[in-house]
């Protein structure tokens, strides 16, 4: 068995226990041991710079460094769950402990965070909607569909007069002191605004035989605002706003 001696600490050591240069290759004069404890102090005496270093090499090759944690992840899925799992089940009280301790320290920028998430969810939910419901309409049966739809509602609002709606506005106006949805109670901005059924037109059967344009059924609200509601009658949207 081939030894060689540390100049470090002066031990004969095994071949084995010494690291071999990486630019030609020969054995280092450090055995292990003392390189491992050179590093770990040259290390703490110059802390800051190799920080400074490793977060300019990280922004220098994020995009490689995200594709590579990537591809392990991928790579051995099976085998970072079993671990993550082992870890969580032998620290479960202290990491329990953590958690709530990081929650009671940070509960008003994680709500802030949550509510910031929940709103973007529900605009990415909204655009994906009208993006597929846009792709139908320009189908041959959505064409027809929304013909249809058109003419059905042609004849619902054969009985709106246009002094109807001239009422709505000027009593909403009084009612109000300017023109304000009737949904969300904020001021309308020219070009916002909409003729709001209350009960809506597409459900007009439910409307007990009565005119689903009587003057008690309209109002008005931002276009957004009727939009969001849809379908539903005054009382399911108040509920179906409590919810979210």
């Amino acid at each position: 068995m081939k030894i060689k001696r540390c100049r470090v600490c002066g031990g004969v050591k095994p071949v084995a226990c010494f690291v071999r240069r990486s630019d030609n290759g020969e054995l280092r004069n450090n055995c292990r041991q003392c390189t491992s404890a050179y590093n770990f102090k040259h290390y703490n005496l110059n802390k800051d710079r190799y920080k400074m270093l490793r977060r300019r090499w990280m922004q220098q090759h994020k995009a490689e460094r995200r594709r590579w944690l990537l591809k392990y992840r991928i790579k051995n899925a099976k085998r970072i769950s079993l671990r993550q799992r082992e870890h969580y089940l032998a620290n479960k009280d202290r990491i329990c402990l953590q958690h709530r301790e990081y929650y009671a320290s940070h509960r008003e920028a994680l709500s802030k965070h949550r509510r910031r998430r929940r709103v973007s969810m529900i605009d990415a939910y909204r655009a994906m909607c009208r993006e597929a419901a846009r792709k139908y309409r320009n189908t041959i049966k959505g064409k027809a569909q929304s013909r249809a739809y058109r003419w059905r509602r042609q004849a619902l609002e054969s009985s709106l007069t246009l002094n109807t709606v001239q009422q709505v506005y000027e009593e909403n106006i009084a009612k109000y002191g300017r023109l304000t949805c009737e949904l969300c109670f904020k001021p309308v901005k020219f070009g916002e605004d909409s003729l709001e059924h209350f009960h809506p037109i597409s459900r007009a059967s439910e409307y007990e035989g009565k005119d689903i344009n009587e003057r008690s059924n309209l109002g008005i609200a931002h276009k957004s605002c009727n939009d969001s509601k849809n379908d539903r009658t005054l009382a399911e949207y108040k509920s179906f706003l409590s919810d979210m």
